[in-house]
């Protein structure tokens, strides 16, 4: 179902909903595509932003990369955040912007999530068992902290 209002496609999930906004759906895109005509897929042109087809030509990429990892073993590294690539494990704080202007630090150990379209994750502590996926604003600093 697309809610145009909220810019949302709304998808059925057990025995509740989940929701995709549009510009999230479109990012997604941007970053998966050129990965997988670099492999040699061909992925075609994306749909217009905010219709079913663009919801759907998403989900077509995203089971493409699954073939390609079960094939291959490939990990795609269009959810990472590219300031994190190679401080998993590590403890770092982060000054960002988000877009309404208001700046934040933020201090996390960074994790990376399983699969074959990892994202990286805030995880609290070093004890801590798991964490949400890394959700900035314009990334302004990276520091290790530890």
């Amino acid at each position: 179902m697309v809610n145009r209002d909220e810019r949302l496609f709304v998808i059925p999930s057990g025995s509740g909903y989940s929701c995709l906004g549009f510009d999230v759906c479109q990012d997604r895109i941007n970053r998966l595509s050129p990965e997988l005509s670099a492999l040699g897929h061909n992925v075609g042109k994306a749909p217009r932003k905010g219709t079913v087809a663009q919801y759907n030509y998403l989900s077509d990429l995203q089971e493409i990369a699954r073939k390609q990892n079960e094939a291959t073993g490939w990990r795609s590294k269009s959810e990472l955040t590219s300031e994190l690539i190679g401080l998993e494990g590590r403890r770092v704080e982060i000054r960002h912007q988000w877009k309404s202007g208001l700046v934040e630090t933020v201090r996390f150990q960074v994790g990376k999530s399983c699969g074959w379209i990892p994202c990286h994750l805030m995880i609290a502590r070093r004890t801590s068992s798991g964490g949400g996926a890394v959700c900035l604003g314009d990334i302004q600093s990276v520091r290790i902290v530890r």
